[in-house]
Formats: C-alpha cells, sequence, structure tokens
C-alpha cells in the first residue's frame, strides 16, 4: 500500500490500539518517511524506523509512535499554507549576498505577490517553470503551481545567474524534477513568511 501523508498519520494513530509487536513493525516497514511534507517530520520519522528495532516490547514502539504523533500534531496546528520551497531555495539564502535585510525583503515582497496574485502577477513561462517578475528585474523567482500548491524553486538576485538558468530551462536541461527537499515556505524563517 503506498501511503500519503495524511494516511500514515491515521494508521498510525491506529496502531497504538494494537499490542502485536510485529504486526506494528510490518505496517511500518511499509512507510516511505518521504511521505512527509515537513522536513523535521521526516527526521523524526526515520528516527522511529531507526529505533523500532531496539527492542521487542510492544510499549517501546508505541511510546515512540505517541512521541511522533505528538510532534505531527504541533506542525498541524500551525496550519501552514501550500507553499513549499526548495532546499535549493533555501541554500541561497546562506550566501552572503541573499543573507541581508534588503535582499530579504525584496523577496519576501515577491512571494507574497506571488501567492496573492499567482500567475496573474507580471510572469512568463519558461519551459516548466513560472518566472516571476517579468521584466528587467534584478531580482525574480523559478516557480510553479500544482493543485497541491505553489512551489519556489529557486530565486535569482544576479542577471548572469538568470540568463543561465533561463537558457537551460528553454532546453529542457533544468526540469522541476531538480529540485527537492520540499518544506513549508513559512517554515523558512530567514524571510518570515508566517507574517503574511
Amino acid at each position: 500500500m503506498v501511503f500519503t501523508e495524511e494516511d500514515a498519520i491515521k494508521v498510525i494513530k491506529n496502531l497504538l490500539n494494537f499490542n502485536d509487536y510485529n504486526k506494528i513493525i510490518q505496517v511500518l516497514k511499509g512507510m516511505n518517511p518521504e511521505i512527509f511534507k515537513n522536513k523535521e517530520l521526516k527526521k523524526k520519522f526515520k528516527e522511529v524506523l531507526a529505533n523500532m528495532y531496539n527492542t521487542e516490547n510492544v510499549n517501546y514502539i508505541k511510546n515512540i509512535l505517541s512521541e511522533f504523533i505528538k510532534e505531527y500534531s504541533k506542525y498541524e496546528q500551525r496550519s501552514y499554507h501550500l507553499w513549499f520551497c526548495s532546499n535549493q531555495f533555501r541554500n541561497k539564502f546562506k550566501k552572503s549576498d541573499f543573507n541581508n535585510p534588503g535582499e530579504i525583503k525584496r523577496f519576501r515582497d515577491l512571494i507574497r505577490k506571488i501567492v496573492e496574485l499567482k500567475n496573474s502577477y507580471p510572469t512568463e513561462t519558461i519551459g516548466e517553470f513560472f518566472m516571476s517578475p517579468r521584466g528587467h528585474e534584478r531580482h525574480r523567482i523559478a516557480w510553479y503551481m500544482t493543485s497541491s500548491g505553489i512551489y519556489f524553486c529557486e530565486p535569482f538576485n544576479d542577471h548572469e545567474e538568470y540568463d543561465n538558468f533561463c537558457d537551460r530551462a528553454r532546453h529542457d536541461d533544468i526540469k522541476r524534477k531538480n529540485y527537492s527537499g520540499w518544506d513549508y515556505a513559512e517554515a523558512f524563517s530567514p524571510l518570515n513568511l508566517a507574517a503574511i
């Protein structure tokens, strides 16, 4: 069975009612941590899977599952919007030319406009991506939208890097699948998007 994040949480909650250690282990082995959108939850679930063999004590495994459900509830209560940023996007803000108040404010404003107006915001399509804003702007974001949310792939503040990306995207040398490590954009503290 292929689990979604929501299915997995329901199943884990149900497993707390089981007293058969082997059955619990068998079900957990069928769950892939990658189904969790939040990177911290992914990490916590990997810890559950790594620790589930420490002892054949059913109460031990139920306890670590219960702790995981508590962690999940904390994230669920934050009620994030369906805006995500890639690992590549987040890593750009570790560079000194991105990590300053002026740059952060500019990209925060761009994201705010994109989530408010979606592809009605001045946007051009390049390969599989929207590029906003359109025109001769220094600050731009490569992004896309699906029924499951808005995905911010990569920010640009350099014309040469932007032009290189566009050439590669036009020739299908870079695609959506090249971006990974998705997490809620609001969880990315440098941009303080939770305040939007």
